[in-house]
């Protein structure tokens, strides 16, 4: 059996995309642009982690730039 890796991303990047949004509204009517976009990576990061194993070498790769 093989996974649909890209389906399974594209899964866990909408139902992180909808769990940032919704906590960004949690305790505010209007957030700022910057609050608003660290929620929502935080959690798309958090949910494709839930789905894959990154090694350290993934997650750092192009952060050292």
């Amino acid at each position: 059996m093989k996974p649909k890796t890209y389906q399974v991303l594209t899964m866990a990047v909408e139902e992180g995309v909808a769990y940032g949004v919704h906590r960004a509204y949690k305790h505010s009517d209007n957030p700022d642009h910057d609050y608003m976009t660290n929620c929502i990576a935080d959690a798309v990061m958090n949910s494709i982690c839930e789905w894959f194993d990154l090694d350290d070498d993934t997650m750092h790769s192009g952060l050292s730039d």
